[in-house]
């Protein structure tokens, strides 16, 4: 594909069935989602793409955003030098990172603190606002 043929892709988690789902979130997804379409953005929902969509999704991006959860692994098809940004509360660990740098990705974490932890294990939960003048500069 040519570079212009490549997509930009948000991975939209609102049709996850986990169980804690709701305990990982971005209280202000839809101004997220809203400046990603302004900016040409896809929203993709991956629960709905086969896996061998999931592939190619990822490998002809040029540049893939998502909350930090399982739906990053597919960056593992990406391209060298596709960016990467991985918004995610700042407790959480870097395994995303260190395998975007493994596979040469243009890696960024757009950090936030935790808001709303719940239980008594807040390893990968709390929810999370997305400070959208920070994305803007990343993804422009």
């Amino acid at each position: 594909l040519k570079e212009s043929e490549k997509k930009n892709i948000y991975i939209d988690r609102s049709d996850s069935i986990s169980n804690i789902s709701k305990l990982r979130t971005i209280t202000n997804e839809k101004d997220v989602k809203d400046l990603l379409i302004s900016k040409g953005f896809e929203i993709i929902q991956l629960s709905s793409k086969s896996f061998l969509k999931q592939i190619e999704l990822f490998h002809n991006a040029a540049t893939v955003v998502g909350l930090h959860g399982a739906g990053l692994s597919n960056i593992l098809f990406s391209k060298p030098e596709t960016k990467i940004i991985e918004l995610k509360p700042s407790h959480v660990g870097s395994m995303y990172q260190k395998l975007g740098e493994n596979l040469n990705l243009d890696y960024i974490n757009l950090t936030s603190p935790s808001q709303n932890i719940k239980l008594n294990n807040p390893n990968q939960l709390g929810d999370i606002k997305v400070d959208l003048n920070k994305l803007e500069k990343i993804i422009s």
